[in-house]
């Protein structure tokens, strides 16, 4: 029993060692893998057995396969990826509506020309070519809003649509995260647990989900802080477009669902920031038509053309949808309301004087037109230079923390050679108890 029990020593030691050995071959065929976590052999001596009233140990046997992580830090990484991807398509968007609205062609330069036309006019309200300038300022100034309206318009479904686009991927996400936690709860692969983390983190760049780990291996992911996948259930995700073209994203609870929309991240998140923020500029240019158009048409009503008849509008707009109709009606350039006296000479700037005044008083909620205008600019300066310097803080945290976990979970092959030759040792070794004892095997064999 003493010589058989040797070889099954050796035995075990063989299969350790291969076993080790298949583990470091593993790691070091997938240094260069994306999310791959260097995987760890634990073995501990096998039970003793009593023999000849001494207890003898049996050899030795793995008794875990695992990978090299930090749950706190792997979960800090998820949630560093959704801010990271939320800001940057936030960004994008921020920065779409300053082109639009701040560029030299946008509503603040083409109104400033306007007045500028006006003043211009001023120095002679019975020139023909100075009233044509100032009419075809103003058709610029229309056209620029009217631009910037689409512009908003157009990124609004853009956003929505890419919001959309994302449930049928998201909710394959989730049912395959199950399906591992369940794998994973059936023998804790390390490289289940790898995929299903990858999974977990490009969910997370889409829709900022955060996940908690648990000791065992298992997974909970969270959206909005609704748990979308416990243990190996999964709920769905839904995208709801509201009338105003709105997405609202929403998470099956039992037979109902619930709201998360404020509080998604990720690309999904960025998105609805985005479309909240083309919401709050195309807001802003239809208040500027409505108030402006009105107080402009008002004064113009006023005053008195170069026929001596009252003047009519100026400019169109539709209540519904202001920005989007604002249109140039006067094309008349002898219909231009100039003068404050209809018996006046052609000279008069009456009224002329008080559409410029415009510019300055409280034309558009409270403000001169240029100072709304102004502020509208400024407001959205503010916003892409906030997005801005989220990107930068998120990028750098994400940074962080992928350093951090490719420093815990990453392949180094030179420890993974040095581990090589450390277990070709140990195979040896065991090897030679195995020759060792069948020579002497052999030679009891002899002796009988």
């Amino acid at each position: 029993m003493g010589i058989l029990s040797t070889l099954n020593v050796g035995s075990t030691g063989l299969q350790v060692a291969a076993d080790a050995i298949q583990i470091v071959g593993h790691n070091a065929t997938n240094a260069a893998t994306e999310g791959y976590s260097r995987q760890l052999i634990s073995t501990g001596s096998a039970s003793p057995i009593l023999q000849a009233g001494f207890w003898m140990g049996q050899g030795v046997g793995v008794t875990d396969i695992g990978r090299a992580t930090n749950l706190f830090v792997a979960e800090r990484a998820i949630s560093a990826q959704g801010d990271a991807s939320s800001a940057e398509t936030a960004l994008s968007a921020h920065q779409f509506i300053e082109t639009s609205v701040a560029s030299e062609s946008g509503p603040p330069g083409q109104l400033s020309a306007f007045f500028d036309a006006l003043e211009e006019l001023a120095n002679d309200p019975s020139s023909d070519s100075y009233r044509s300038v100032a009419l075809s300022a103003a058709e610029s100034l229309t056209d620029s809003i009217r631009t910037v309206a689409s512009d908003m318009s157009a990124l609004q479904t853009t956003l929505a649509d890419e919001v959309e686009a994302t449930v049928d991927g998201v909710n394959d996400s989730l049912s395959r995260i199950a399906q591992l936690n369940g794998l994973i709860g059936q023998g804790g692969s390390p490289d289940l647990m790898d995929e299903r983390d990858a999974i977990i983190t490009d969910l997370a760049a889409t829709l900022g989900a955060t996940v908690d780990y648990a000791a065992d291996g298992g997974a909970t992911v969270f959206i909005g802080g609704h748990a979308a996948v416990m243990d190996s259930s999964a709920r769905e995700v839904s995208v709801v477009i509201g009338s105003n073209g709105f997405p609202a994203i929403k998470l099956s609870v039992d037979n109902a669902t619930v709201t998360v929309t404020d509080d998604v991240g990720g690309a999904v998140g960025g998105a609805l920031e985005g479309w909240q923020a083309a919401q709050t500029t195309l807001d802003s240019m239809d208040t500027f038509v409505t108030e402006f158009a009105t107080a402009f048409n008002t004064q113009h009503a006023a005053g008195f053309d170069a026929t001596a008849t009252a003047g009519g509008d100026v400019f169109s707009f539709s209540a519904t949808d202001p920005a989007a109709s604002f249109t140039l009606v006067l094309t008349d350039i002898d219909g231009f309301a100039a003068a404050a006296d209809p018996s006046a000479p052609a000279g008069d700037r009456g009224n002329l004087d008080l559409l410029i005044e415009l510019k300055d008083l409280g034309a558009v909620s409270g403000q001169g037109a240029s100072d709304f205008m102004t502020d509208v600019v400024q407001q959205i300066a503010s916003a892409v230079s906030s997005a801005e310097l989220s990107l930068e803080t998120d990028t750098a945290a994400l940074d962080d923390a992928a350093a951090l976990m490719t420093s815990i979970s990453g392949v180094d092959l030179d420890a993974e050679a040095a581990d090589l030759l450390a277990w070709q040792a140990a195979y040896q070794a065991a090897a030679r108890v195995i020759t060792v004892t069948d020579e002497m095997l052999g030679e009891l064999m002899n002796l009988v």
